[in-house]
């Protein structure tokens, strides 16, 4: 038994070896060059405490949660948005809830396309 509350910092980091494990085992090389094609990559892009009911943060060299580019990426955005609308909101706050996402995608100049403007 292991109470990620007390170290958060802890369970993630082994989730993270866990993955780049699997990343490894699908065939992914590791590079010292960035944003470069692969054939998988798996992140952590956000994390939440049901019980305080609030983002989990986390800032080692190796693991950023969230994700510092989240914000950035709109194929990480919209599918996003779609599960705040899904869950009503229920494991969203800020800056993750329904209106942050929104003003994340105009800023990305995507917010035009019809599918959002209906959410």
């Amino acid at each position: 038994y292991y109470n990620i509350i007390d170290d958060p910092s802890f369970f993630f980091h082994e989730l993270l070896l866990f993955i780049k494990n699997i990343e490894r085992i699908m065939g992914r090389k590791e590079s010292a060059l960035r944003y470069m094609p692969r054939v998988i990559d798996i992140d952590i892009l956000l994390a939440y405490d049901c019980s305080s009911k609030k983002n989990i943060s986390i800032d080692l060299p190796d693991l950023k949660i969230p994700h510092e580019q989240i914000f950035k990426r709109f194929f990480v955005m919209l599918p996003l948005l779609d599960l705040v609308n899904i869950s009503n909101g229920f494991f969203f706050n800020k800056p993750f809830d329904k209106a942050s996402i929104k003003k994340a995608l105009a800023k990305l100049k995507y917010l035009t396309m019809p599918n959002l403007t209906k959410t």
